[in-house]
């Protein structure tokens, strides 16, 4: 008599339990997927290491920045004279690659800048460091660093709104206020 009580709550239970999560979720019951904004060959799952921070760089499924470790990147700039600094983390942020013009963008980030809150995509040059010639190095682990590293510049800030490109060095106008970006370069070694 124990046992039957026992076989029928678990019973009720795994009926309870047949609609499921995923069938409320879109992705699941619409098969649809999210378009994907990268050439996914060169950067889907890889880790790079930032030499500077040291932090890893991690491109994670559905464009985005993965949150296993820290990723941050530093702007300095002058926001109507003043200097400032402004540390973004991109754990989570939304990425695109175009690797026809070694473009990386990371999307709508928000930024404090002409004296209020504007989001603007982060748009660098991602590349290679040395495109060719790494396959004549003699030495095995120089060979592997050589094409594994690629190095990172900093092309500007996108504004949507305003529709605005803010490009390192050169002093852009908004909203009564000047602002001067300053140029960011750095290495990255991948790790996969």
């Amino acid at each position: 008599m124990k046992h039957t009580g026992y076989m029928l709550l678990l019973s009720v239970l795994l009926l309870s339990c047949s609609k499921r999560e995923f069938d409320k979720d879109a992705d699941f019951t619409n098969g649809s997927t999210d378009a994907v904004w990268a050439d996914n060959a060169l950067l889907f799952t890889k880790i790079f290491r930032m030499n500077t921070a040291g932090d890893l760089l991690w491109f994670d499924i559905r464009n985005e920045i993965a949150s296993f470790s820290k990723p941050s990147i530093s702007l300095t700039f002058s926001d109507n004279g003043v200097g400032r600094f402004k540390k973004i983390d991109l754990r989570g942020r939304l990425y695109r690659y175009e690797q026809g013009t070694e473009e990386l963008r990371f999307v709508n980030i928000p930024l404090d800048v002409f004296g209020t809150e504007l989001n603007a995509d982060l748009v660098f040059t991602f590349r290679r460091k040395q495109k060719e010639g790494c396959e004549l190095i003699t030495d095995v682990n120089s060979q592997q660093e050589c094409e594994r590293t690629y190095v990172l510049v900093l092309k500007g800030l996108d504004f949507t709104e305003p529709d605005l490109f803010v490009t390192p060095d050169n002093i852009a106008q908004y909203n009564g206020r000047t602002l001067l970006l300053s140029a960011l370069s750095g290495e990255l070694s991948g790790m996969n």
